[in-house]
């Protein structure tokens, strides 16, 4: 499901796909989601990962997002039909603040851009619930936001060249 900012009207393609990545069970399926999508595209992958603080200890917060967003990314990332992991054409962003929302307005959005998340954890299998934290993005949110519904998987991936590793054109 695509929820919009009011006013939004671009009919141009998509110039990037961010994918907000949690910490959560399931983030690795939404993140492999989020690549099939940007690699059926051929647009750029941002990861972003935002942080709410509350005053703790930002620097260390935000290095274990980072820390933690990196990971996920190089373990779930493909290589390249040239041989290069994706992972390292793939940014990795972490954006904080005092709250969700400001966050949010703290990271730069391209024109043509969207944020793919998932739904909630408390949503059925197949269905859409939107959590509290993604209803806070929502309303900060300047550019669209996919929501993936719970347990759904990309069937048309280009996996053909994703998951080739040798470096080769598939056949």
């Amino acid at each position: 499901m695509a929820l919009a900012p009011r006013g939004y009207h671009r009919t141009e393609a998509l110039a990037r796909i961010s994918c907000g990545l949690g910490t959560r069970t399931g983030a690795e399926k939404l993140l492999d989601f989020a690549i099939g999508m940007a690699a059926n595209r051929s647009v750029p992958l941002r990861v972003v990962s935002l942080l709410a603080l509350d005053g703790g200890d930002s620097a260390a917060s935000a290095e274990a997002a980072r820390e933690y967003a990196e990971k996920t990314v190089a373990d779930a990332a493909p290589a390249s039909p040239s041989g290069d992991p994706l992972s390292a054409a793939t940014d990795v962003v972490v954006a904080q603040g005092r709250s969700i929302e400001e966050a949010v307005d703290g990271l730069d959005w391209e024109d043509g851009e969207i944020l793919v998340i998932g739904s909630s954890r408390l949503a059925h299998p197949r269905s859409i619930f939107l959590g509290s934290t993604a209803n806070r993005i929502l309303r900060a949110l300047p550019v669209p936001m996919f929501v993936v519904p719970s347990g759904y998987e990309l069937k048309h991936q280009n996996h053909s060249t994703l998951n080739d590793t040798s470096g080769e054109a598939p056949s």
